[in-house]
């Protein structure tokens, strides 16, 4: 299921940055992911987010790892509209 532009917003309001050590130790690496675009500070970056409820952000050379642990109703199939 693609999360729209609403749903990945939700996701990274609801999502805290993490490292790479503990994006590796305590989530789960899903295979599954959308990717699209944002704006941060006037700039297009790159998201990703990823079945398992985690994601990242690359703005040029920045890039932030990000995991989401209240977030299970947005990776939950529905009908659709």
């Amino acid at each position: 299921m693609p999360l729209g532009n609403a749903e990945a917003a939700e996701f990274f309001r609801r999502a805290r940055v993490v490292d790479a050590h503990a994006l590796h130790d305590r989530y789960d690496h899903a295979p599954c992911l959308v990717e699209g675009t944002l704006k941060h500070q006037s700039e297009s970056c790159d998201r990703k987010i990823r079945a398992g409820a985690t994601g990242a952000v690359h703005c040029g050379e920045r890039k932030w790892l990000f995991a989401c642990d209240t977030g299970d109703e947005l990776f939950t199939p529905r009908a659709p509209r």
